[in-house]
């Protein structure tokens, strides 16, 4: 049994915490800073394996922050830190929920509260769309990789596609182009 890391453990909490804090807009809000603070500043993961993550995150029911603090928490320090990362996001929600519910009859119709959510909205889609354009960088590398993103897009948002089942047509379709390439380079073996 290897020794604790406990300094990586705070981190891990600390850094969901301040996550949990300033993120506005959920789990999708949250990548570039994820990817700012875990894989450039700290170094606790790859960009590759982040995306991975990611990936999986999304096929996952449940709320994508605390999906991705455990994921990733996991990764990079195992139970005890996919606990401690889960417990740093799930505070903040927690708190501010409880905090506004005490007050959201006197300020519901506040005119400073409106003009507060009016100018996080439009930086959450920002955000959303930054972190799609630097994973799409990664990520859609060949043709069927841009095929399958752009249907799914589509699919999605001009008909309705469940995303569930978007990802679950999206994960067998690159398994069979996988898997068709896969026996292409098989049968430029000579030996098969």
């Amino acid at each position: 049994m290897g020794l604790i890391d406990y300094s990586k453990l705070l981190g891990l909490f600390f850094s969901f915490l301040r996550l949990g804090f300033f993120t506005f807009g959920g789990g999708f809000a949250m990548i570039p800073i994820i990817e700012r603070e875990l894989v450039r500043r700290k170094g606790w993961l790859t960009e590759d394996e982040l995306i991975d993550s990611l990936s999986v995150i999304q096929a996952l029911p449940g709320a994508v922050a605390v999906n991705t603090a455990l994921m990733v928490g996991y990764q990079v320090a195992g139970g005890l830190g996919a606990a401690l990362a889960a417990v740093g996001v799930i505070i903040p929600s927690f708190l501010v929920i409880l905090g506004i519910a005490g007050v959201y009859h006197q300020v519901q119709d506040s005119a400073l509260a409106n003009a507060f959510l009016d100018g996080v909205r439009p930086v959450v889609i920002g955000l959303i769309g930054a972190a799609a354009v630097k994973i799409g960088r990664r990520v859609l590398h060949s043709w069927g990789s841009w095929v399958i993103s752009l249907v799914t897009f589509v699919l999605v948002t001009g008909f309705g596609l469940s995303p569930v089942l978007a990802l679950i047509i999206a994960a067998a379709v690159g398994l069979i182009l996988q898997s068709a390439t896969s026996n292409e380079d098989d049968t430029d073996d000579p030996a098969y």
